[in-house]
């Protein structure tokens, strides 16, 4: 599975690029919303703050069968109106502030939830076939 991440805090970005790798996903690091578009080929998901989600809503329309993911430090309003219009962003997660990243727990567990759903056949999944 491949995940397009868009992140502009350097220092969160690779933290969210080790729990991705931890999950069996290969994250592609975006820090300009101008870049997510140009990467979108062969990915499966998407993944961003929920600012991001005008960029998260256009690449789900463009390319059928991606998924997406949001994360906010603000109240869910935002998070919410994108998710309604867009049935295959599936979750919201919560982050303490701009400087953090969601809980590790919460993020590997919606990515697990993921793959379970189908978006990657078994044998692409090695890290987890012993879970």
């Amino acid at each position: 599975m491949r995940a397009i991440v868009l992140e502009r805090n350097k220092m969160v970005s690779r933290r969210l690029q080790r729990y991705f790798l931890a999950a069996g996903i290969e994250p592609t690091l975006v820090e300009d919303p101008k870049d997510v578009m140009t990467n979108l080929g062969g990915m499966n998901l998407i993944a961003c703050d929920a600012f991001g989600g005008d960029v998260v809503s256009a690449a789900v329309k463009a390319s059928p069968g991606l998924r997406g993911i949001l994360w906010t430090a603000e109240p869910l309003k935002r998070s919410l109106r994108v998710m309604i219009e867009n049935p295959t962003i599936s979750n919201v997660l919560g982050r303490k502030d701009f400087e953090s990243t969601p809980k590790p727990w919460e993020l590997q567990l919606v990515l697990r939830r993921l793959l379970d759903d189908g978006l990657v056949p078994p044998k692409a999944r090695p890290l987890l076939e012993n879970h």
